[in-house]
Parts: structure tokens; sequence; C-alpha cells
């Protein structure tokens, strides 16, 4: 009968012990099992993140795209307005190049007439010569495409 005791004794023993091993091993199941819920979670939360960051790279990327056809369009009127500024100060120059003739002429002008004026009985010829002075300048006024001293 002792020995009987002693078998129950042991298989009771053993049966605690597993009964321990047990509930040991189910809760660590539970929580392994807890854990996995909270990386699930945790994958899907990772998961509409990534979308959401590929919806911002293409929206990104179109709109890099749009910029870089604008920039292109603006280089290009950039280009054409450096283009219409250099045939403007062209156009600059030449009138006033124009200009500085036309001040010449009127100097010449003047200078001719303090000349008639201060001898008003010079000979014929003269008179002439400087009237044709005057008028080639009033039409060089007119049409400044003509040469600035062709009377002379």
């Amino acid at each position: 009968m002792e020995r009987l005791e002693k078998d129950t004794a042991a298989r009771e023993s053993i049966l605690l012990t597993t009964k321990q091993s047990y509930d040991e091993t189910a809760k660590l199941l539970l929580e392994a099992q807890e854990k996995n819920r909270e990386l699930m979670h945790k994958v899907e939360d990772l998961d509409r993140k990534i979308v959401l960051l590929e919806d911002s790279v293409k929206r990104l990327e179109e709109s890099t795209t749009d910029k870089d056809s604008l920039l292109a369009i603006e280089r290009h009127e950039n280009c054409e307005t450096k283009k219409e500024l250099a045939g403007s100060q062209k156009k600059i120059e030449e009138l006033l190049t124009e200009v500085q003739g036309a001040h010449v002429n009127i100097a010449e002008l003047e200078e001719s007439i303090r000349r008639s004026v201060s001898s008003p009985y010079r000979d014929v010829s003269s008179f002439y010569s400087d009237f044709g002075a005057v008028t080639l300048f009033l039409l060089q006024l007119h049409n400044p495409t003509m040469c600035s001293n062709s009377y002379v």
C-alpha cells in the first residue's frame, strides 16, 4: 500500500508539474498570440502608411514634371526676351547715332545761319548753298535714313 501511495504521490507530483508546465505554456501561447495581434496591427498601419507615401511620391513626381515643363517654357521666354532686348538696344544705339548726327547738322546750320546773318550781302551762290543745307536738313528730319552730311 505504501508503494501505491508513493506511486500516487509521484503521479500527483508529475501531474502537478505537467499542469504547471501546461499553464505556463498556455500563458506563453496567449502572450505570443497577443504579440502577434499587435504586430499584425503594426503591419497593417505600416501598409496604410506605405500606400499614403506612394501616393505622395506620385503627386510629387507629377508636380515635378509640371514644374519642369513650366521651367522649360520660362527659359524659352527668357531667351526670346533677351533677343528682343538685344535688338532694342541695337535700335537705341542706331537712334542715338542718328540724334548725334542731327545735333551736328543743327550746329552746322546754326553756324551757317550766324554767318548769313552777320554778312547779309554775300554772293548769291552762298545763299543757295545755305538754302540747300537747310532744305537738306529739313528733309533729313522728315526722312532720317538720308546721309547726315550729304550737303557739305
